[in-house]
């Protein structure tokens, strides 16, 4: 036998050996995990000529794209992927039009398999676009044209019609979102639900000042109400978009009233508006929290996200999960919200490159919540978080006549930027 002393030495030994080995397996397993590609939702329409099939990623992916001659079957096979919670949730869709099922397998640990059937499908493109990464797949009508190319970017090296054979092709490296490089596919002709493919066709703006009323929204250190804040503001980025663009501006309120969230969405559709910005400022139990944030609809990006769309909702956050799962079924699939998507990049950075060098804080990106005003619009819509009445320094800022308009010209900008982009697709 050892020594009593030895014996301890070896047990720590062997104790602090295993926990070493515990600590490599846990990192291997989080770096293997980290290192794939999550494949979080698959969206699709239906337009006269083609079906468009948008595979969502957390970044670039490595695939290939599978389909013998005139199969009425195609397969898109990731490798290194993973899907997301929605995907595995939902592995198999039965749908109604020319794409009939839409089905994604788990080949294994590190490869993704998604089978597209469609019931008389022609030619098909591959394109990728970034700022999110995506998978972009066109597949004609037998009677129809593929897109023409100008209207996604294509991809150098992937085939129009891929071999079984074609190896994984990784995508290139992208550069980020701006008002020189548009990142959406614009409209199709005769497709339903706009956005409008130039800028002659933007004819008509919807400018949305939340809440009103005896909803005050977000109340500052400085008692300074979020509604009246956010009219000035709505009432300057009208004046900016009649006067320099000549554009028809339509406002859901023009004094301190309440209106129903149901009737701003309701005003924006019966007016065929082509866009829709609503702009709000915002708070936090947390006094530092400051900056800048754009908003589309979709699943809330974080905690926050979704806190932040309760309160704008006037709902709590179990309450607005709820809404985000049953509306999402639909609008995941309607590609209002690519161009939305364009919209508020155009926003967000137009805030930082025109307040942010007066009027230091932070960029807090473009983001998805469910917000109820963004929900049921017919033309793309996003929501602005213009600075933050629960920070002291913001609220003082807000008070500016100068801060405001600063506030106005960024998102003013924003909005020129993305109707320059669809002049020159």
């Amino acid at each position: 036998m050892y020594p009593k002393k030895k014996r301890q030495s070896i047990v720590v030994l062997i104790a602090v050996w295993s926990l070493f080995l515990l600590l490599v397996t846990a990192h291997a397993r989080t770096s293997s995990a980290s290192n794939k590609t999550t494949i979080t939702d698959i969206r699709y329409k239906s337009y006269p000529t083609h079906t468009r099939v948008v595979i969502d990623c957390d970044r670039p992916p490595l695939y290939r794209i599978d389909r013998m001659i005139d199969s009425h079957l195609i397969s898109v096979h990731f490798s290194k992927a993973i899907l997301g919670k929605l995907l595995k949730d939902n592995p198999i869709l039965l749908l109604q039009g020319d794409l009939q099922t839409l089905e994604t397998q788990e080949e294994g640990k590190d490869d993704i398999v998604v089978l597209l059937t469609f019931k008389s499908p022609g030619e098909h493109k591959v394109s990728t676009l970034s700022n999110p990464d995506r998978l972009v797949i066109d597949v004609t009508n037998p009677e129809g044209d593929i897109p023409p190319e100008g209207e996604l970017p294509h991809t150098d090296g992937v085939p129009t019609v891929p071999s079984p054979s074609s190896p994984l092709t990784p995508e290139a490296p992208k550069a980020p979102l701006s008002p020189s490089s548009p990142a959406s596919p614009s409209q199709p002709q005769g497709a339903p639900s706009p956005p409008s493919g130039s800028s002659s066709e933007i004819r008509t703006i919807v400018i949305d000042p939340g809440h009103g009323g005896d909803d005050t929204g977000a109340i500052g250190q400085m008692r300074l109400r979020e509604s009246d804040v956010v009219l000035d503001v709505s009432i300057r980025v009208t004046k900016l978009l009649r006067n320099r663009l000549r554009k028809e501006v339509i406002m859901t309120r023009e004094t301190d009233i309440f209106i129903p969230l149901k009737d701003r969405t309701e005003l924006a559709n019966n007016k065929n508006a082509d866009l829709f910005v609503s702009i709000h400022a915002n708070a936090a139990r947390r006094k530092t929290a400051r900056g800048v944030e754009t908003y589309l609809f979709g699943r809330a990006t974080d905690e926050q996200a979704l806190a932040l769309a309760a309160r704008e909702n006037a709902t709590d956050i179990k309450s607005a999960q709820g809404f985000q799962e049953i509306i999402l079924n639909d609008l995941l699939r309607d590609f209002v919200l690519n161009e939305a998507l364009e919209l508020a990049h155009y926003t967000q950075e137009a805030f930082v490159k025109t307040l942010m060098p007066s009027y230091p804080t932070l960029s807090l990106g473009v983001k998805k919540a469910p917000f109820y005003v963004l929900a049921h619009t017919k033309m793309p819509a996003i929501l602005a978080e213009i600075s933050f009445v629960s920070n002291r320094v913001e609220e003082q800022r807000l008070q500016e006549g100068s801060y405001r308009q600063k506030i106005a010209e960024s998102i003013f900008q924003g909005i020129k930027g993305y109707i320059e982009a669809k002049r020159n697709p």
